[in-house]
């Protein structure tokens, strides 16, 4: 909960490591100075006489705050970029994925056959999972780029897939509403045609992702921009907080060893000189038995980044309901946001625990085109 570093002059932030604990120029003569996050003071160390003062909100920003526990920000969404200037245009889909997951999960789309293909071969995907919104994550997890050990996975843009009974209503919605923001292109779908025998047996649904990023949004991604969008709406400075945010060791950065590892915090924010480092799972991760390996990742990011006083919060829109889960998250100090009201109402949350007001209400109300679940029969 406290933060030491070396100022040499306003705004000029030394690192651990360095000589001295804290220092600032005031005019012609250097103080000696403690910030003590954890109760909020500026002490100083060089008279008894000296009372302390109270630390401003905004003292440490994002950069400075990592700084100072020995972390150096290797890349990192900010408000005015142009990756936010993508999540902006892009944030009606994002609050009716986040907010419409009940539904989603709730709509038939069980594909008979799902193919994917790249420039050099296709293949077929064994898993075919029965609602819309899995059938979405999986297909886009399945399709982006990644490591396979030594090998490369690539890229596979173009989907077919086949539905014995037609192309489901809720799944055919979906794609054409990623179409519209640009993530999918040539959706189309096709009948059986009885008599050709070179047309396809089963109704078809096609589509072609628009780029490798579009994959990573779709799979999860989305859930990112939400919050990112949840936090933006408080009406922080840009400094104080970031989405994407990748991490290296200070050590490493200061001698450019390209092959150091990083951590990454899906969205970080600092106010009030503490850190909190948030979680995003849109997936059934966490009810599918990887959650010891997310709820540990988080707990290590929260106390080797964020100190005595750092916050972690796993955010998922899926209610969890397993005992084990909201035993270990508890366990390791994470705060488990979960479920569909949670969720709907984040931005308050992150005002409330952050110690701010909301600036600019999001989402809005009425703005946001839900999907809606099919009738439940009987």
């Amino acid at each position: 909960g406290r933060v030491r570093m070396r100022i040499s002059e306003p705004g000029d932030y030394g690192l651990p490591g360095q000589p001295g604990v804290i220092t600032e120029a005031f005019q012609t003569q250097a103080r000696r100075l403690y910030c003590a996050t954890d109760v909020g003071e500026l002490q100083f160390l060089d008279t008894l006489n000296t009372p302390p003062q109270a630390l401003a909100h905004d003292f440490l920003d994002l950069k400075t705050y990592l700084a100072a526990q020995a972390w150096a920000i290797n890349r990192c969404v900010v408000d005015g970029d142009d990756a936010s200037h993508a999540i902006a245009m892009r944030q009606n889909l994002s609050a009716s994925l986040v907010l419409s997951y009940q539904a989603l999960d709730e709509t038939f789309a069980q594909a008979d056959f799902i193919e994917v293909v790249s420039k050099d071969y296709s293949r077929l995907l064994d898993f075919r999972p029965w609602s819309a919104l899995r059938v979405l994550h999986h297909v886009a997890s399945e399709c982006a780029p990644r490591n396979q050990g030594k090998k490369v996975k690539l890229f596979e843009p173009w989907v077919h897939m086949g539905f014995a009974k037609g192309v489901p209503p809720g799944l055919r919605d979906l794609f054409n509403a990623l179409g519209e923001f640009g993530l999918v292109q040539d959706v189309r779908i096709a009948k059986p045609q009885k008599g050709n025998p070179n047309a396809p047996a089963l109704h078809m649904l096609s589509f072609c992702w628009a780029s490798e990023a579009a994959c990573t949004y779709a799979a999860g991604g989305y859930l990112e921009e939400y919050v990112w969008l949840c936090l933006q709406s408080l009406g922080l400075p840009a400094a104080h907080y970031g989405a994407n945010v990748g991490v290296v060791s200070y050590d490493f950065a200061k001698h450019a060893r390209a092959d150091s590892e990083f951590n990454e915090m899906d969205i970080a924010v600092v106010w009030n000189n503490r850190l909190l480092a948030v979680e995003c799972k849109a997936g059934v991760q966490l009810t599918t038995g990887k959650d010891q390996d997310i709820i540990n990742k988080l707990d290590s990011i929260k106390d080797n980044m964020g100190g005595a006083k750092g916050n972690g919060w796993l955010v998922t829109p899926l209610e969890v309901t397993e005992k084990r889960v909201l035993e270990r998250a508890k366990r390791n100090r994470i705060t488990l946001m979960h479920g569909p009201q949670v969720v709907k109402d984040l931005a308050k949350r992150l005002a409330s625990h952050i110690g701010v007001e909301v600036a600019q209400p999001w989402p809005v109300a009425g703005k946001v085109k839900l999907f809606k679940a099919p009738p439940k029969k009987g």
